[in-house]
């Protein structure tokens, strides 16, 4: 088998393009913001007001590095972040009117840039493969994007 139809080859390919594509499509809308800072603001647009550790939780991202990422945010008053009164460690974060503002118009951005992107990558993974696992990776495809795009999100603001 060549390393071009080993799955951790085509995963991190479909992880760099899909970076790739974010970036592009958020310097075409005019934002600086990247996956990592928007997912953030989703997940606490979601679950409301938590703790860093918590966000990082929420989204897959290391504990020790999601500080410069909500650092980047607050700068730009996207959130803000106060003591918390249980645990004087740890700070909650939570959304600003501005962050839910700019959270509003990525959410409308994000449906195209979803659908841009999983035509791209669909299109530029499946070349390379034999026809029985393009069919194996088109069932995969499938099933992935039910998983994540049939769960909606709720609109800053609706708790």
């Amino acid at each position: 088998m060549s390393y071009y139809e080993m799955p951790g080859h085509l995963i991190r390919r479909l992880s760099q393009q899909s970076n790739q594509v974010f970036q592009d499509e958020m310097k075409r809308i005019g934002f600086d913001v990247t996956s990592v800072q928007f997912a953030a603001m989703q997940a606490i647009d979601l679950h409301g007001e938590m703790e860093q550790s918590q966000i990082a939780q929420s989204i897959h991202y290391d504990k020790a590095t999601i500080g410069g990422v909500i650092d980047r945010l607050e700068k730009r008053g996207w959130v803000e972040r106060k003591a918390n009164p249980k645990d004087k460690r740890a700070k909650l974060v939570s959304l600003t009117k501005e962050g839910c503002k700019a959270l509003g118009s990525l959410r409308q951005w994000s449906m195209r840039y979803r659908i841009k992107l999983w035509l791209i990558l669909v299109l530029k993974s499946v070349h390379c493969l034999s026809n029985w696992r393009k069919r194996l990776f088109l069932r995969i495809f499938l099933i992935l994007k039910i998983a994540l795009f049939g769960v909606g999100s709720v609109p800053c603001g609706s708790k």
